[in-house]
């Protein structure tokens, strides 16, 4: 309906937010070169926060395209899981076998895996946003198709 009306190529509304049609202001322009910054100087865990329907996934999947590939990111959704499930959902997206899965055993991997990647010069990045954080959601099921594809596994 919109396409033909309007001329548009492809469909201008979409259930995943698409870089692509990122709106840029001086707010998200700061809020990009923070991160980039960030990443830049292996800050290691960064985080970006903000209101329902802000553009917080958006802004973080345009700069997760700009990201060199020996960065490797997790991209957490819907961070109102639980630590221990934060934790697996990390390793799993990092390609870290979970052995044990205590909370104990889980940081021990975690600090494992993120000793041997910095010291193969790699720049770990944890980036965190979701619509979760603020609605007060519960957990995205694992086997969801939100449209993005992440990095490759090592």
């Amino acid at each position: 309906m919109y396409q033909d009306f309007f001329g548009f190529r492809e469909p201008p509304f979409r259930i995943t937010p698409d870089p692509r049609v990122l709106y840029r202001n001086r707010c998200y322009d700061e809020a990009i070169a923070a991160l980039a910054y960030g990443i830049d100087q292996r800050k290691g865990f960064m985080s970006l926060v903000g209101e329902v329907g802000t553009g917080k996934t958006t802004l973080l999947r345009h700069v997760l395209e700009s990201v060199s590939p020996n960065v490797r990111t997790v991209l957490l959704l819907y961070p109102t899981i639980s630590f221990e499930e934060i934790l697996e959902q990390i390793l799993l997206e990092l390609g870290v076998p979970l052995g044990a899965t205590s909370k104990g055993a889980m940081l021990q991997r975690l600090h494992e895996y993120l000793l041997e990647h910095t010291q193969g010069g790699g720049s770990p990045v944890r980036q965190a946003a979701g619509e979760g954080t603020a609605r007060g959601e519960g957990r995205r099921p694992r086997d969801a198709d939100d449209g993005y594809t992440r990095s490759p596994r090592p």
